[in-house]
């Protein structure tokens, strides 16, 4: 599906846009997360609850560190399907990005620990396990952990 496949999806698309400021995000987002969505539900953008103020919402709540990029594609989906606002989602949801530095150290020094294996193999030289350390972290915070934070707190702990 392009862009211009129907007037909808493109006013959808010129609004988002125009209220982003980014329109090569707005372009990946409506091409990739909302229609994934409508294709998902089954739906036409016109027949769902999607709206350019509710994308914007979602990309600034990105933008602004409320929410990592995972998250924020969760929200979109609740949004799209069920008219609720995305910070009202994130607030009741309690969805907000982990940026606390003390309990990102926590994690990540208890994905250290529950983790050995990946140690040693990064200290043998293998840069892939700070992907799979990472992906550790973000599990145990349900997707939560500020992502570059975990990089740059593995690194230090990891020497």
């Amino acid at each position: 599906m392009q862009l211009t496949s129907s007037v909808a999806t493109s006013t959808f698309f010129e609004r988002a846009a125009s209220l982003y400021g980014k329109p090569k995000v707005v372009a990946n987002w409506v091409q990739g997360e909302l229609f994934r969505i409508l294709n998902d539900a089954g739906v036409e953008l016109e027949e769902s609850h999607a709206t350019p103020e509710a994308l914007v919402e979602v990309l600034g709540l990105i933008d602004d560190g409320t929410i990592t990029q995972a998250i924020a594609k969760q929200v979109f989906e609740e949004a799209v399907k069920a008219g609720a606002a995305p910070r009202g989602i994130v607030a009741e949801r309690g969805l907000t990005q982990i940026s606390d530095m003390g309990e990102l150290e926590r994690a990540v020094a208890d994905a250290i620990a529950a983790n050995p294996q990946a140690v040693a193999d990064y200290h043998a030289g293998k840069q892939a396990a700070i992907g799979f350390l990472t992906g550790q972290v973000m599990k145990a915070t349900r997707g939560k952990a500020n992502p570059g934070a975990v990089n740059e707190i593995l690194r230090r702990q990891l020497g």
